[in-house]
This record gives C-alpha cells, structure tokens and sequence, in this order.
C-alpha cells in the first residue's frame, strides 16, 4: 500500500496500522496492516508451521506458501504451465507429486490446503468448489490473526 493510501486511512479512522504478517502463525505469507482500536495489540508470538505441515499429500521447497491471493481461482491448466509461472514469476503456489520434484507431476493446492493457509476450519468451503473457495479464501484474512487481534478486547 502507498504511504500517502495509508496515511489517508489512518486520518480517517484517527489510529495507526499494525503491521502483522501471517507467516508468524500460519504456513503462509500474507503481510498486511491491520486499523484496530483494540488496544495492545502486538506482534503475535511466532508458531513453527510450514507449508509441509498443512498439506494433505504431496512435497514442497518452499517453507511458507506465498500469498494466498484471489488469482488462486484461476490456476495454470497444465503441469508445465504452472511450473514455468512458479519458476518465472515465483508468486504461485505448486506441490510436488513426487519427492524427487518432477516439474511435471505437480498440483496446485487443494481446497482444505487453502483453507488451512488461512486459517479456517478444515471443510469451511465444503459447500463451494474448489476455485470459489480459493477467490473467496484469497480475499479474506488470515483467521487466527483476527484471533490474535480480538484476545485484547478488553473484558467488562
């Protein structure tokens, strides 16, 4: 986000952004700003899962998954595809069938590994198919982050 986009929102809503990435507690990158005048809020204390963890088969190079994004949607139809946008453009998202990381034995990831990216429960988007799941997952926040963030809501 611009600076001058930023300062304009933060005037609007009279607080400062956190800046939180998901990385902290999730398998996944998603560096955002968060407006809340929830108080106290921090950095949450960082959780050891990597994008490995969350798969449901399958093998990967990458520690983290880069940003789940809406373009999720709409992969790459066929292996080489999606292997020369991961080698090229680096910003997608691809499992290995095999361990030797034959680039064309390769997937995109699944529907209960884009929800456990986010965060949500394992069969949250059961009832959407797979592609609707990854535009709707890709737009939405990361679950346990709004977690961390509502814990300082103060108690009455």
């Amino acid at each position: 986000m611009k600076k001058e986009s930023q300062d304009v929102i933060s005037e609007i809503l009279g607080v400062e952004p956190i800046n939180i990435n998901s990385k902290l507690i999730s398998a996944g990158m998603r560096n955002r700003l968060y407006w809340t005048n929830i108080p106290n809020v921090e950095q949450p204390d960082k959780i050891d899962v990597k994008l490995k963890d969350i798969l449901t088969s399958g093998y990967t190079t990458k520690e983290k998954a880069f940003c789940l994004l809406e373009s999720e949607s709409r992969p790459q139809k066929t292996n080489w595809k999606r292997f020369r946008r991961w080698r090229k453009k680096g910003f997608v998202n691809i499992v290995f069938e095999t361990p030797d990381l034959n680039l064309f034995k390769n997937r995109i990831l699944n529907q209960t590994e884009l929800e456990r990216l986010q965060t949500v429960p394992d069969g949250y988007t059961k009832l959407l198919s797979r592609n609707d799941a990854a535009c709707l997952l890709g737009d939405g926040w990361t679950v346990d982050v709004i977690v961390h963030i509502f814990k300082n809501i103060p108690q009455s």
